[in-house]
This record gives C-alpha cells, structure tokens and sequence, in this order.
C-alpha cells in the first residue's frame, strides 16, 4: 500500500495514501477501496448496506461478475443483511478469501467454509450477530508467542505444585469475593466459596458454546439447594431493574440557579443484587416524575411506566 505519512493521535494510527491512490467518487470505488486497503469494518459495512440501493450494488457485481472485491462485497452484503441479491449474472472466478489472514485473525484452517454463490471461502472468525476483527500487530504477534506453558513449567520448578496450587485457590476466592460484593453479596459467604469452588473446576473445560442445559448446570452448582429459582440457564422473563426518578425540562442541564434543592435529573434506585448507573441533565426537585423501569431478556427490550 503506498502510505505517504503514519501518524499516532491519542492512541489513534492515521495514514495518509499518495494521492494516486484517491478511489473513485463512487460506492464501487470506495468499497474496493476499502476491501483491499484496509481493516474490514463491519459495523460500517452493515450501517452503509442498510443505506445502500441494492440495484447499484447488483449493478457493480454484474458488470465485474469475476473481480474479487465485487464478489466479496456481495457475500458480505447477504452475510451481514440475511438478504439475498438478485442476480441475474453467473458468479465466476478463483476462490478467494472473505478476510486475508495475513493482516487479521481469521478461522482456524479446515473451518471456512466454501460459498459456491459467490466463490468466496468464508474464514471470517464468528458470525453475523458477533464477529470480532482483530488485527495483527505486533504487540498481537508478541502475546501469541508467548508460551503459557513453559511460564507454568518454570514456576512449578521454582516455587513447586503445592504453592501454585495454594496461590491459585487464594487468588480465585479473592476475585469470587470481589464479584460478589460488586453486586451487593458480599455477605453469601456458602455461595461465594461454590462460586471459587466451580471457577476453580470448570475453567476451561466443557464444550464450546455453553448450551442452555451446561448454563443451567453451573448456575446450580453455585446457588445450591437453598433457592427460590424454579428453573435454571438463561432468564425467560422480565427482570426488574430499579426505580427511576425524571425531572425538569430539557436544557436544565449547567442551571444552578433552578432552586436550592437543585438535584440530578437522572436517579436510578436499584433493585436488590443489580448496580445501575446512570447520568442525565440537573433540574429542579419541584418537578419530578417517578418511573419504573423493566428489561426483557428475552428480547432485549426496555420499558418504563409512570407510577404515581
């Protein structure tokens, strides 16, 4: 890639391409552009498909039926958007990869998966609802090679098993304690030990992903026998977050002169075992209105009712 100048602003890499480089003024130009230049953003890529005329993006792919940018953009398209384009041209040309494993971690080899659609191998390393992109930095290449084993190994030769063992079961039921009082438990001393207690077990065994029933399983395991829950594994109803305290106008926010007994606008009460945070405008005591509001799991949904 002919990169005229790098720069580093708060933590931020800026690159600035020679000026031959310039895509066209154009959706093909700046997604070829983009595939063959820089990171894959699919955040982006979902957000501008969503935008998108999908006749413009047919357009292009029929008219470069083999070019590998147009045939990858397609299968992202219905990768991302669970929709179908409507072709009316035969895909051809060289299998390629959706992402070049050289600059980002990809699927581990034999796992992607040939798409005869768009001749794409898709070796991209999750799926549409979550798929991280990660570069390959140095710093990415430094921890890979670090070897966990040998480190352990060394350890196991200098202090001995016993006192690794004694450490990890002191460090796992220090980190146990410390969940626990984030939520407010810090007095379940029985359920903080079986929490170590399968930490220390479980951690790195069972398959990948959890199913419901192994969910289930371990949320047993660490609530034990003393509990009101009559089913366990992920929650099918509304869960109650907390009361909510709403006040003044718009535009309050900065208004110290509101009244003495000026006040955020924004208060949220938590329901037993939940820390809720939250921040909004200041305003006036004189009008506030009392929420409650509600999470539905199942959906991902929020609601709130006024009470009185």
């Amino acid at each position: 890639m002919g990169v005229e100048e790098r720069s580093l602003v708060e933590g931020v890499a800026i690159e600035t391409v020679v000026e031959a480089m310039r895509p066209a003024a154009s959706v093909r130009g700046h997604l070829t552009f983009h595939l063959k230049h820089e990171v894959l953003h699919l955040e982006l890529l979902s957000r501008l498909f969503e935008q998108l005329d999908a006749a413009e993006l047919v357009g292009w792919i029929q008219q470069e039926p083999t070019g590998q940018y147009a045939r990858r953009a397609g299968f992202l398209y219905e990768w991302l958007k669970g929709r179908e384009l409507e072709l009316k041209t035969a895909i051809g040309g060289a299998y390629v990869d959706v992402v070049n494993d050289r600059k980002l971690v990809a699927a581990s080899p034999g796992k992607s998966t040939a798409i005869r659609r768009w001749r794409v191998r898709d070796n991209l390393p999750g799926t549409a609802a979550f798929c991280p992109i990660v570069r390959k930095t140095r710093e990415w290449s430094d921890a890979v090679a670090v070897d966990v084993r040998l480190l352990l190994h060394d350890l196991e030769a200098e202090f001995g098993e016993e006192a690794l063992l004694r450490s990890a079961v002191w460090m796992t039921l220090r980190e146990s304690k410390a969940s626990f009082a984030i939520e407010g438990e810090a007095d379940q001393a029985d359920r903080i030990e079986r929490f170590a207690d399968v930490l220390a077990r479980r951690t790195g065994e069972g398959e990948l992903p959890v199913t419901d029933p192994a969910l289930g399983e371990l949320q047993g395991e660490i609530l034990g026998g003393r509990t009101t829950l009559q089913q366990f594994g992920v929650r099918q109803s509304p869960v109650f977050v907390g009361e909510v305290v709403i006040g003044g106008e718009q535009g309050d926010q900065g208004n110290n002169n509101a009244c003495e007994h000026f006040e955020p606008a924004l208060k949220i009460q938590p329901a037993a075992g939940i820390e809720v945070a939250a921040a909004g405008s200041r305003s006036c005591c004189q009008d506030r209105r009392r929420f409650r509001s509600w999470v539905d799991l199942r959906h991902g949904q929020a609601s709130t009712e006024q009470l009185a």
